[in-house]
């Protein structure tokens, strides 16, 4: 299975260097221009599905393509960025996810949210096999997905732009075909 995560185009805090974590942050001017040249990119892409943040930057950086495409894509909350409380010592843990999932607790430990990231990488690998998905996330869940996917003992903070495509390889074959990848 293909996965490419694609990083919401840029907001205002993003702008100002700050982060939107859990929010309901709109994409800024040059956001929604991203967003119009990222429905470009992504037309070019061969794909079986796409699954998307429900937060407010994430769907509007899909609508683009939406409109163009007339495709729909399926909104699942375990891709939200959640707001980290890294003063909460929690052990990992992987809590049972689905679509139909709530957003995730506006405080998550560490270890929570590295367990929801991993049981998606998870369920997806099982139940994706030979297909190619693209998931419009956000910034600290694909640097997560990266962490868990090289085994890294050590938080590795990638660099992650608005709009970058980091595609990697699920299953029989595990492969990282490209990290950070500039679409528009």
């Amino acid at each position: 299975m293909k996965l490419h995560l694609i990083r919401h185009a840029k907001t205002r805090a993003n702008a100002n260097g700050f982060l939107s974590c859990e929010t309901e942050e709109p994409l800024n001017q040059e956001g929604f221009q991203q967003a119009s040249l990222l429905a470009k990119y992504i037309a070019t892409i061969q794909f079986d599905k796409i699954w998307c943040s429900p937060l407010l930057r994430a769907i509007q950086t899909l609508a683009p393509f939406i409109e163009s495409a007339r495709f729909t894509p399926e909104y699942w909350p375990l891709l939200c960025e959640g707001q980290l409380n890294f003063n909460a010592l929690a052990p990992i843990s992987t809590p049972e996810f689905s679509k139909e999932s709530n957003l995730p607790k506006a405080s998550e430990s560490v270890g929570s949210f590295r367990g929801r990231v991993s049981e998606f990488l998870s369920m997806i690998a099982n139940e994706n096999t030979d297909k190619i998905v693209i998931c419009i996330t956000h910034g600290h869940f694909i640097r997560e997905a990266l962490n868990l996917f090289l085994g890294a003992s050590n938080y590795t903070r990638f660099p992650v732009g608005n709009c970058s495509d980091t595609l990697i390889e699920l299953g029989e074959h595990q492969f990282i075909h490209y990290v950070n990848r500039t679409t528009i």
